[in-house]
């Protein structure tokens, strides 16, 4: 080979090395101007934490105690940490710009910053809830449509007026996978006659024969799963599915009440009705309450809808936070109205500020009493506490007032489970310092 190719051959493959080396170089320099800018980004969000007594660092990792210390006993598996991207300024509007570490806060809300629930419920609350309410709709009118069957080509068996669905199904409060149904079914004469017109016992012995023939019904659908019944109902699980290709097995449960139309002669005095009711053994007037279904349904139903995200929210707190005897929806939901009514009945408000509210009065429920005065009065909800020698907590069923909504509570041994899961809540990241205000924030 020629000297001079050889040279410069040399040349051009130290020249490609030195091209090389520099590229290292620059990727190095460009890796290490990144983490600096990442680092510099990162200020402002650790001054604003320590500004507000949170974090310094973006990732709040607390120890397995504190964590514990957040959640009922067994409520929970060991939660991983949240990333927590801080943002620079206030949300606009009340929405949420930070980001949630999955799956980590997926149903977990309690070790999350304030400013990021609304985000929270939005993706684990509201997504899916809609599509999950029309699965169960779908999947209960099979059934309710199987009964009316059965009964049109058995006349001997009873006689269908008409199907109500109740629960949070019907009143607009299903959270995704965690809701039951009530379905009550309206008997025609002779099969069931009114409490007003019969006597209690044949009453009984009427339902006590209807109940049997709808299980018996019931057990013969293939999308059902009979449980149990009782005096007053069935209770049974139906499968959801959603969409014909979907295979996940999914059900709901379905409390199903047989009645008579108890209520139909006192449309427009439904006060007298109620003082009969306050005649009569608890056990007897309680077979009116399968009656009443569309007046409680109605009260909730017909509350603002921001009013029911704040329910769902409160519902979720109890399916994860509550043994399952102590997750009654009715009287959550009532608790929830009332706190919000007492705050003002804001349009908007934060609802982190209304969970706080609600879990405070929780924590207290020997104070709690309180009715509404839209089908009876004052004077006689007031009447109805001194005869059947109610206690506290009191909420009285808006449309039955010999009906106290927390009937539940009553035991101390519930009422101290319900305080001590409200408590740990409260001293959670995402509610220990918040604070309650006359309106919630909102307006």
């Amino acid at each position: 080979m020629d000297p001079d190719d050889a040279k410069r051959r040399r040349e051009e493959e130290a020249a490609i090395i030195m091209l090389l080396m520099l590229l290292v170089v620059l990727l190095g320099l460009c890796g290490l101007m990144f983490y600096l800018l990442k680092w510099l980004l990162g200020i402002p969000g650790r001054i604003w934490s320590w500004l507000w007594g949170g974090s310094t660092e973006g990732t709040v990792k607390e120890s397995a105690d504190e964590r514990r210390s957040w959640y009922p006993e067994g409520a929970f598996n060991e939660p991983a940490a949240i990333n927590l991207r801080v943002p620079w300024s206030w949300p606009q509007g009340g929405s949420t710009v930070g980001a949630i570490n999955k799956p980590a806060a997926e149903r977990k809300p309690w070790c999350l910053h304030p400013h990021q629930l609304e985000l929270w419920y939005n993706e684990n609350i509201q997504r899916g809830t809609t599509d999950f309410d029309t699965d169960c709709r779908e999947a209960v009118d099979t059934v309710v449509r199987y009964l009316h069957r059965v009964c049109s080509t058995n006349k001997d068996l009873f006689d269908v007026s008409k199907v109500v669905k109740g629960g949070s199904l019907g009143k607009g409060t299903m959270v995704k996978d965690l809701s039951d149904v009530d379905l009550v079914v309206f008997i025609n004469p002779p099969h069931m006659t009114s409490l007003g017109s019969t006597d209690p016992q044949l009453y009984r012995d009427k339902l006590k024969t209807v109940l049997k023939e709808l299980a018996a019904a019931l057990r013969r659908h293939p999308l059902v799963r009979f449980k149990r019944s009782d005096a007053y109902l069935v209770n049974f699980a139906v499968e959801v599915r959603s969409g014909a290709t979907d295979l996940s097995l999914r059900s709901v449960d379905v409390d199903l009440l047989p009645t008579a139309d108890n209520i139909s002669g006192h449309k427009y005095s439904l006060g007298l009705l109620f003082k009969e009711m306050l005649q009569m053994r608890n056990y007897d007037s309680g077979f009116y309450s399968a009656s009443l279904v569309e007046l409680q349904r109605d009260f909730v139903k017909n509350q603002p809808g921001y009013v029911k995200e704040l329910i769902r929210l409160v519902k979720y707190w109890a399916y994860t936070c509550l043994p399952q005897h102590l997750r009654k929806s009715y009287p959550l939901e009532l608790i929830t109205i009332h706190r919000w009514g007492n705050a003002w009945s804001p349009s908007h408000f934060q609802k982190v500020q209304g969970l706080r509210d609600v879990l405070e009065t929780l924590t207290d429920l020997n104070r709690l009493r309180t009715y509404w005065v839209e089908h009876y009065d004052g004077t006689l909800a007031k009447r109805s506490i001194e005869k059947l020698g109610l206690q506290n907590p009191i909420v009285l069923d808006p449309a039955n007032p010999t009906n106290n909504a927390c009937w539940a509570y009553q035991r101390s041994s519930n009422r101290e489970q319900i305080q001590g899961a409200a408590r740990k809540t409260l001293r959670s990241p995402l509610l220990r310092d918040v604070v309650v205000t006359s309106n919630w924030g909102g307006c």
